[in-house]
């Protein structure tokens, strides 16, 4: 019998073995950045999973799990962290937190980092070619900024400030970034020229309520609410179309071959395990909906395929779910754990899916 290939023969490929498990990572060829529970930074080897190197994110005593964003350039030399810790104050017995944006190298030695922050203060981040984006966030805070640093000295190259708006998510295309602004009264989603800080459109609209999370895709931002999915011209900012559809947005929203993919939120109309939907992304409606019965989050697009942590609740079952892109296709499923309850994170880079969950498992083919 011929041996199966393509996306069909996708397997396990490791699990990690510490106890500390990764709470957050970005892939790369042939490494992985990743911030640890345990409160350290740590490079993990792409084909066994072991770690390579690692180094303390805090000083003093840990307080907390540690969690956060970390992004890393394509060689995996190079990466940028936006730590968060989240704590109980034993003097007061209230939610305390600190936060740091780090920059490490290639054998986790820092080359640079931003003052920590405290009192559910937290840092936002970006990763370009030439420098690292940096903002703050939530809204509220008298000394939130949006900034961009040299890549490798830190020197600062351009600071905005908005009031005491919160710059929450931060993207880019290497010639703009694109930030996602809690504001005290109304929530926008803004562009600015990446050399200088400039301010080229900002769109808000008060029909969205509150947007939870943009993407990007060739010349459209995408914007995702629990109401309602929105495209945005990356140029000009203008609205190209509206979706009206209740998402969730727990589950995130990926992209490709032009199309969108998100996780109905349960209803009455669809049930209370919707399964996965694809846009068309010139907004004309559905393209298809697939794995009606199962709940799926998250959600993220590989190189060719759509993948999905789906949760049986009935027998207790967490699955990897690979689709097909065009017609919602499920053409493998791979068990993952028997937890249901757990919240599932998912990184997919090119032929390989990496899952976050109580440990950090690598899929393949």
């Amino acid at each position: 019998i011929p041996e199966s290939a393509g996306l069909g023969s996708a397997r396990k490929l490791w699990e990690w073995n510490q106890v500390a498990r990764p709470s957050a990572i970005a892939a790369t060829t042939v490494r992985l950045a990743a911030i640890i529970a345990d409160g350290r930074f740590g490079w993990l080897n792409a084909d066994t999973g072991q770690l390579d190197s690692s180094a303390f994110l805090w000083s003093g005593i840990l307080q907390g799990d540690s969690w956060g964003e970390v992004y890393a350039d394509g060689l995996g030399t190079l990466a940028v962290v936006a730590a968060r810790e989240q704590s109980i104050s034993p003097q007061t017995g209230l939610a305390d937190s600190r936060s740091r944006l780090v920059v490490y190298d290639s054998q986790s030695n820092e080359l640079w980092s931003l003052p920590e922050l405290g009192a559910q203060h937290f840092y936002s981040a970006a990763l370009t070619s030439v420098s690292v984006a940096a903002g703050t966030w939530p809204q509220g805070f008298a000394d939130n900024h949006l900034a961009s640093y040299e890549l490798y000295t830190g020197e600062k190259l351009w600071e905005v400030t908005e009031g005491d708006s919160g710059y929450q998510q931060i993207l880019h295309d290497g010639n703009r970034l694109y930030t996602l602004i809690r504001g005290t009264e109304r929530d926008a989603i803004a562009a600015y020229d990446l050399r200088t800080g400039e301010e080229l459109w900002r769109w808000t609209d008060d029909q969205v309520v509150r947007p939870d999370l943009i993407i990007l895709d060739d010349a459209f931002v995408y914007v995702l609410s629990i109401h309602e999915t929105l495209a945005l011209d990356a140029t000009s900012g203008n609205l190209l179309w509206r979706v009206s559809f209740h998402a969730a947005p727990e589950a995130g929203l990926a992209v490709l071959d032009g199309n969108l993919f998100l996780a109905p939120s349960p209803s009455a109309e669809l049930g209370f395990r919707p399964g996965i939907i694809s846009l068309f992304g010139n907004g004309s409606g559905l393209a298809w909906h697939s794995l009606t019965g199962l709940l799926a989050e998250p959600v993220a697009a590989g190189d060719e395929a759509i993948w999905a942590i789906v949760k049986d609740y009935d027998s207790g079952e967490v699955y990897l779910s690979g689709l097909e892109p065009l017609t919602g296709l499920e053409k493998i499923r791979l068990e993952v754990a028997r937890q249901p309850e757990v919240l599932y994170q998912i990184t997919a880079f090119r032929r390989r899916v990496y899952i976050l969950g109580n440990s950090l498992l690598a899929f393949g083919y």
